[in-house]
């Protein structure tokens, strides 16, 4: 147990497990059971514009084995980094001997689709480091874990690019309407194909220096107070991307949820991409989620309706980005 994962959840099991050897068949579980996306975002991405190299990275497209886009992008940091090496590169040399796996790459893969940047990449290297460290691994930089971090920022993200080449190219292109909606001082809509409408607004904000006394003591706070009458372009722009594709996770929950319902499935444990519902249910579930993702896609183009939305306000908007020969429903279909 204290090599568990999870200490906690293994005991659970333990519990549930201790029940079911008591009362055998028959025994109704309690515990959730949980089945996650293929790094969601991207999947969402490669859907929409039918990219065959992120759909077949994300396992949208069947497969004998279940593909691991982390360790897609792991193996090609090691090619880059063995070709550096072989140039005397001491840095390629100690990442290599200390060790680059998925776990490497798994969190700044997470985080493209919802507005990853190349800073949050390297700090996420810095806490692999850290896991590692902590695990009992020494490495060969002592405390200062920037440089080695820093050094392998561009190799994870120029292997990330090759990877999730078209979603980068839905990402940019979000934000340049995004940046157009902007400059008008306009919010931002879209409906999501739930029927969910997504209102986004960043206002400008002001900084204001208040006095005040706390137990005898002056201080002066700076207090941010929204002017709801200005866009914050910045942040508009930002936030575009990663909205629209939580809009997305929230649509295809909740027409999962929908489904679920209809088919008799009361109990949800639900975390954005992380579905749940008790074990006997779980044959279903896998089914009805496919179903729902595939429906959502085949039924609306959500880049041009998000483009239509646009322009409403626009007397410009640039055209969507071309899209590729992936075909969504054989995953599903083999599920029915």
């Amino acid at each position: 147990m204290p090599e568990a994962d999870d200490p906690w959840s293994f005991l659970a099991f333990c519990f549930e497990w201790a029940d079911f050897t008591y009362e055998g068949f028959g025994f109704v579980s309690r515990l959730p059971i949980h089945v996650d996306g293929s790094n969601n975002g991207l999947q969402h991405f490669s859907a929409q514009l039918r990219d065959s190299v992120g759909g077949f990275a994300t396992n949208l497209v069947p497969s004998s084995k279940p593909q691991d886009i982390y360790q897609q992008v792991a193996d090609r940091v090691i090619v880059r980094l063995k070709e550096e090496a072989t140039r005397g590169e001491a840095m390629a040399q100690q990442w290599l001997d200390f060790g680059i796996s998925r776990k490497t790459t798994k969190r700044p893969v997470m985080v493209v689709p919802y507005g990853g940047q190349r800073y949050s990449c390297r700090a996420y290297l810095e806490g692999y480091i850290v896991d590692q460290m902590e695990a009992g691994k020494p490495n060969p930089w002592g405390n200062d874990l920037f440089k080695p971090s820093q050094y392998l920022t561009p190799f994870v993200w120029d292997a990330i690019s090759e990877v999730v080449v078209a979603a980068r190219k839905a990402m940019d292109w979000i934000q340049s309407v995004a940046s157009e909606v902007a400059k008008l001082n306009l919010p931002l809509n879209w409906t999501s194909p739930s029927g969910f409408v997504v209102f986004q607004q960043y206002p400008e904000t002001q900084s204001r220096r208040i006095s005040t006394y706390i137990d005898n003591s002056l201080i002066k706070p700076v207090l941010q107070l929204p002017d709801w009458g200005k866009v914050d372009k910045r942040r508009s722009v930002n936030g575009a991307s990663p909205n629209f594709v939580h809009s997305m996770d929230a649509a295809a929950m909740t027409l999962t949820i929908e489904k679920g319902v209809q088919e008799g499935i009361k109990d949800f444990a639900m975390i954005h991409d992380s579905y749940g519902v008790h074990a006997a249910h779980m044959p279903t579930l896998a089914k009805l989620l496919r179903e729902a993702f595939v429906e959502m896609y085949v039924a609306h183009d959500v880049l041009e309706e998000f483009r239509a939305e646009a322009a409403k306000v626009l007397d410009v908007v640039p055209p969507v980005p071309e899209k590729g020969d992936l075909d969504i429903e054989p995953a599903y279909r083999d599920w029915e």
